[in-house]
């Protein structure tokens, strides 16, 4: 089953408009920065952010609180975990190489490349970072 994770800049309060994008086609994915994280969905996420902080509790997830919920099969617009935000956030740029081997052990990565997972690490880094930067939460649009 195919999947769809976009990430966006954007305030709690704009998950409606951000599900339309799906929904309706009344707003587009350019209205906010956004990236896009095709195939890599809260397995994968989850996997990341154990990754980046050790020892956590284990019952916490990359993905906040679910905001809207379009149906059964979504689209669903959650707000990411901001801790997990602040964690990518801090990523020392070219630390990312090593980061995706890691990150590719995950059984739900064993498909994916080192240099893919490179390039996905990189767009999530620098979100994170605009993200910070623009003092904004970033809010996922899950669509299955």
């Amino acid at each position: 089953m195919s999947f769809y994770t976009d990430w966006f800049l954007a305030d709690v309060t704009d998950a409606p408009a951000i599900a339309s994008i799906v929904l309706t086609e009344d707003r587009a994915h350019d209205d906010w920065p956004n990236v896009a994280l095709r195939n890599i969905g809260v397995i994968e996420l989850d996997a990341l952010y154990e990754m980046l902080r050790p020892g956590r509790d284990g019952r916490s997830s990359a993905s906040g609180k679910l905001l809207f919920q379009g149906g059964e099969d979504g689209p669903f617009v959650s707000a990411v975990e901001p801790r997990f935000v602040e964690a990518l956030g801090g990523v020392p740029a070219g630390a990312e190489v090593a980061l995706a081997e890691r990150w590719q052990a995950h059984e739900a990565l064993a498909d994916w490349s080192a240099d893919e997972l490179v390039e996905v690490l990189r767009g999530l880094t620098e979100f994170a970072r605009a993200a910070r930067t623009a003092e904004k939460p970033v809010l996922q649009m899950v669509v299955l």
